[in-house]
C-alpha cells in the first residue's frame, strides 16, 4: 500500500491511497491429479482462485477531509 496526503487549503486535505494484491501476478496451483489412470496424472490442472489468491488486483481511494 502507498498513501499520500495533499494539503488543498488551510483546513482541507486530500488523502490518496493505492493498494496492490498479488502484484507479481504469480499463480497459486492446487494439488496435482493423483488418479493413476488419468491422462493428466501428476499434472496441475487448476489454480486456487477460490481462496482469494487470484489475478493481480489494484485498488485506489480518495478521501477529502475538511
Amino acid at each position: 500500500a502507498l498513501a499520500r496526503t495533499f494539503k488543498v487549503k488551510e483546513q482541507m486535505k486530500l488523502d490518496f491511497r493505492a493498494e496492490a494484491y498479488n502484484l507479481a501476478n504469480s499463480p497459486h496451483f492446487g494439488s496435482p491429479v493423483r488418479d493413476v489412470n488419468s491422462a493428466n496424472f501428476g499434472q496441475y490442472t487448476r489454480t486456487l482462485d477460490n481462496l482469494g489468491l487470484g489475478a493481480r488486483t489494484l485498488q485506489f481511494g480518495l478521501r477529502l477531509v475538511f
